[in-house]
């Protein structure tokens, strides 16, 4: 699991730990009962060994838990997680390497591709997807995924101004304040 997704992990236990009430367990007791959700999830017994497939099994399980619904179905099908990550890498390849979206249906054309590229089956996504980081990679002159997000910075006049951000100017008291400051007056 990546960092953001441990961070997350602990903060779905947290809140079922709260909706079952068992926040107030020994640490054994609560262990042995995240050991359980994860096996009625069908992951493994440690999240040190979930991949992504796991980490959503065990997101879709709390969510349900969380929601009210302890009769343990799953509400999101695998293939979706898996098709929505496919996706993003190929558009996040393009991306670093300055391809258009016309280059990716292009390529999806030479791979006898016809309709729309997002809805291929699985095997097929995947080989697209490898095409597109192949030649992404080539362009950029090294692993995509090892190439950092950039965030475009937002022109001086199209950025948001805060007050914080304005010189405040200097405070001056009242000639009536600054009296009843010398005074020790309470008002």
């Amino acid at each position: 699991m990546s960092p953001k997704q441990t961070v997350y992990y602990f903060t779905l236990w947290n809140n079922v730990m709260v909706e079952m009430g068992w926040h107030h367990l020994p640490a054994a007791e609560k262990n042995a009962k995240r050991y359980a959700l994860h096996k009625q999830a069908g992951c493994p017994p440690s999240s040190k060994g979930f991949s992504n497939q796991h980490f959503n099994r065990f997101k879709t399980r709390c969510e349900a838990i969380i929601a009210g619904k302890n009769d343990g179905g799953m509400d999101k099908v695998d293939a979706d997680d898996a098709r929505r990550r496919l996706v993003w890498r190929i558009k996040d390849d393009a991306k670093k390497a300055g391809l258009s979206p016309e280059y990716i249906k292009e390529v999806a054309r030479d791979l006898h591709v016809l309709g729309n590229w997002e809805d291929l089956d699985l095997d097929s996504l995947k080989n697209l997807m490898l095409t597109i980081h192949n030649r992404a990679s080539g362009k950029v002159g090294a692993d995509t995924r090892k190439v950092p997000h950039t965030c475009p910075v937002a022109p001086a006049a199209r950025r948001r101004r805060y007050i914080l951000d304005m010189n405040p100017s200097p405070f001056v008291p009242s000639s009536e304040l600054a009296h009843a400051a010398a005074d020790n007056e309470p008002f």
